[in-house]
């Protein structure tokens, strides 16, 4: 009953101040909707179990790593796997996989699809089901190239046959071989990492069909290309799992010390939403985001404490009534704790609400990655039970801990002075909201300075008026004779339209992050950034389309494949191999071709290839006429905007091969943008979360320089018949507000010094000195205590003497 009083009371403090009561709801709705929102986001893709497989809590990745490196966990090879796949009594099975674009041709036209090559245990030890027909069994890899079976997921039995009812047994082409359908995957299940959802899964068995290209590489030793998985036994750990796994990778090792050194290992990791590597990533920028929305949510949380704490205040009087009728101290402090759990609850479902809209904005999909990108995200039970901790928290810090030093104090005491330990926490209240809100600006100026010179550095190729599109072939079914002339052919088709400029074609898509290296350069003596320079095989317009300078020659129809093997190195690697000549007309040894030896026709400009980071890399290019490669991406110059480019791309696809799948085409810049994403998106929530930051400070200030005057406005009174002058007042006034910002300001600076080290290398471009963004962040903030403090200080020097002294 005493509650409900309660409850009733709070309601009715917050209607009767409903603007103060507004501004702390949607403060603190803001914060927590943000924080929500990210956790839900994150959660989701690192740390949530992946739908339809069984004991998530007890599955594995597994991979290759270099003690000497460090790293991730890369791949290995399928006889390494099969050596790790040996009945144990730890794990129920290792499973393998590898992702491979297919071309999919069923009764629709021919499409590009994402597809898995997986061992024959992969479903049963993920514990994945078939929601009509069955999964892979062992007897799909039990003779090779003879079971020509595939299991689609659900999307694809959708939307691209329809929904059949009779798809078991029915035949699909891929990559140019039939294979019939024996299941389609339950819907719940997509894979085992969470952005990933494969239209089609290939047994292993088939790997030669699927992909020629590749040879017999279920037989190669050295051939790195399978990604592993496992599932532990009840009762074992990963400790245990790890010593076993190194044990067979020892043994394995000595049978073949031509495939391995001694630094490499294998190691097992929990799996998450996302391979090891990439997580350890996203799980920095997310920590990151998350420590600056809970930056805003402290700020929120002072500035509400400070409100409550004068609101508490200024009913001394109504609760010294209520404890002289009989209120003991925990009835107060229960009244007033209610009414600030409701504002955390009126704040948490906000925010809810918010998260829930933020998160309907997340579409991962329409990225133009290399690999499609299938995600959704809810609030989940997790972030619901964090949000709840939130709340809790918030309510705790702004809501009960102002009610138990208001009911501490002598309830009779109803001073109106601004003096003694009340005043000397407000004061701390407010140079802590400062001091954080100058890290939070200084973060945002950091990254937003960042993020501005990535845009502006030179990245050495045309980026504007270049559209890209994906050329691989090795699906189509061809050889690779074929494949090279399918390539050129489709290259003149497409330059022959009208409002193309200039085609070409390159294995390495720049600033994608990935590298390749096809062989080793020079002697042993060489750096081995130099003897192992990173190499992209390219077609003879691909430097001219991008606009790459290059001074010497360039790949054209004389460098075929029975020709004399050429390359055009960058300058660095130029200057690297022959320091004191010209490196034009010069050879260079090279395990990569036949003839062990390179003959250098041209020095090409420097250019950032697989980062914005990547400078002064040695560079290699090789013509695509003497080095077989399948997979390219297609670049094109046109002035048309994407959908023409776009049209002109398919029907040159159309009039090469009817059979070839149209592309997805993407502007260039785009594709560049993407490198860029982790940070637009850290700058872009960071200046939002600066703004509002700035905001709770400046009202905070304001509103403690407000609570000032008008707690001694009698003493203004007094001072000003004494003869003070009204502008003595104000700079008085001004002076309290700009010493609390000034020593804020001074805390601020030094954390947001220390912590912009931690942050140091985090993204490309950020600097931990940047001057313009100490000056910028300390200006802006300095103004707005400026501006917070001057407004209380004018209206203290507008107060009447003879109207101060009757208030009292």
């Amino acid at each position: 009953m005493l509650i409900s009083q309660d409850v009733r009371s709070g309601l009715k403090q917050l209607i009767r101040r409903p603007w103060s009561s507004l501004f702390a709801i949607g403060t603190l709705a803001i914060a927590i909707g943000a924080i929500t929102a990210l956790f839900a986001l994150a959660h989701a893709i690192l740390y949530a179990p992946m739908a339809g497989i069984v004991e998530p809590e007890r599955q594995l990745e597994i991979g290759r790593v270099q003690r000497d490196r460090g790293g991730g966990l890369d791949s290995v090879s399928y006889p390494l796997y099969q050596a790790l796949n040996e009945p144990s009594k730890l794990w129920t099975g290792v499973y393998a996989w590898s992702m491979t674009p297919v071309n999919l041709v069923s009764s629709q036209e021919p499409k590009r699809a994402f597809g898995f090559v997986v061992s024959e245990n992969y479903f049963d030890v993920l514990g994945a089901r078939a929601e009509r027909g069955r999964v892979l069994s062992v007897s799909e890899d039990s003779a090779r190239g003879k079971s020509p079976h595939v299991v689609i997921s659900h999307g694809a039995w959708l939307r691209e046959f329809g929904g059949r009812d009779d798809i078991i047994g029915q035949s699909v082409t891929l990559n140019g071989q039939r294979f019939q359908v024996v299941g389609v995957l339950d819907p719940a299940f997509k894979s085992q990492i969470s952005l990933f959802a494969p239209d089609v899964f290939v047994p292993l068995s088939m790997q030669e069909a699927i992909r020629p290209m590749m040879g017999n590489a279920l037989d190669e030793v050295r051939s790195s290309w399978l990604l592993l998985g496992g599932r532990l036994q009840p009762g074992a750990t990963l400790e245990q799992a790890n010593e076993a796994l190194g044990a067979r990778f020892a043994a394995f090792r000595d049978l073949h010390p031509e495939a391995y050194n001694e630094h490499a290992d294998v190691r097992a990791a929990p799996l998450r939403g996302l391979p090891a590597e990439i997580a350890g990533a996203v799980g920095t920028f997310s920590g990151v985001l998350q420590g600056l929305v809970g930056l805003v949510l402290l700020i929120a949380c002072v500035n509400v404490a400070g409100m409550m704490l004068a609101r508490n205040e200024a009913r001394l009087g109504e609760l010294t009534v209520r404890s002289a009728l009989g209120a003991g101290r925990a009835r107060l402090v229960r009244m007033l704790a209610i009414e600030s759990s409701l504002l955390a609850l009126l704040a948490t479902l906000a925010g809810v609400l918010l998260a829930h809209f933020l998160l309907g904005l997340v579409r991962l999909d329409v990225l133009p990655t290399p690999v499609p990108i299938q995600f959704s995200v809810s609030l989940s039970q997790t972030p619901l039970l964090m949000t709840a901790a939130v709340a809790l928290a918030a309510t705790v810090v702004f809501g009960l801990w102002p009610a138990l030093r208001v009911v501490r104090t002598r309830l009779g005491e109803q001073s109106r002075a601004f003096t003694g330990s009340r005043s000397r926490l407000r004061e701390w209240l407010v140079m802590a909201q400062v001091a954080m809100t100058v890290v939070l600006l200084v973060a945002s100026a950091l990254f937003l300075r960042a993020l501005e010179r990535a845009h502006s550095v030179e990245l050495g190729f045309r980026v504007d008026q270049i559209y890209t599109a994906d050329l691989d072939l090795e699906p189509s079914g061809y050889d690779v004779a074929r494949q090279q002339q399918v390539a050129a052919s489709l290259a003149d088709t497409l330059r022959a339209k009208p409002g193309i400029q200039q085609v070409g074609y390159g294995r390495v898509m720049p600033l994608e992050g990935s590298n390749m290296v096809i062989g080793a350069l020079g002697d042993e003596q060489l750096p081995e950034a130099v003897r192992y320079a990173a190499t992209n095989v390219i077609s003879a317009d691909y430097l001219s389309t991008l606009g790459i300078a290059v001074q010497g020659e360039q790949f054209d129809a004389r460098h075929r494949a029975d020709s004399e093997p050429v390359a055009i190195v960058n300058v660095v690697l130029a200057k690297a191999l022959f320091p004191d000549s010209l490196a034009i007309g010069q050879y260079v040894p090279f395990d990569g071709v036949a003839a062990g030896k390179l003959r250098i026709i041209g020095v090409a400009a420097m250019s950032r290839n697989s980062s914005f980071s990547d400078q002064d890399t040695p560079f290699l290019y090789l013509p695509a006429t003497q080095h077989e490669q399948t997979q390219f991406n297609l670049f094109v110059q046109s002035a048309l905007p994407l959908p023409e480019v776009q049209q002109l791309v398919h029907d040159a696809f159309i009039e090469t091969d009817a059979n070839l799948p149209r592309p997805a085409v993407h502007a260039f810049r785009d594709k560049v943008a993407l490198s860029l994403t982790p940070q637009r998106v850290v700058s872009a929530v960071a200046g939002g979360l600066g703004a509002i930051g700035l905001l709770l400070a400046t009202v905070g200030t304001y509103g403690l320089i407000a609570w000032f005057v008008a707690s001694r406005t009698r003493e203004i009174g007094v001072r000003l018949s004494m003869g003070a002058t009204p502008s003595r007042i104000a700079r008085d006034v001004l002076a309290r507000g700009l010493r609390l910002g000034g020593v804020g300001l001074g805390l601020g600076m030094v954390l947001a010094m220390l912590l912009s080290q931690l942050a140091s290398g985090l993204v490309f471009g950020l600097q931990i000195g940047d001057a313009f963004a100490f000056l910028g962040a300390g200006a802006v903030l300095s103004a707005a205590v400026v501006l917070a403090s001057w407004i209380p200080a004018r209206r203290a020097a507008l107060v009447m003497p003879a109207e101060a002294l009757r208030s009292e």
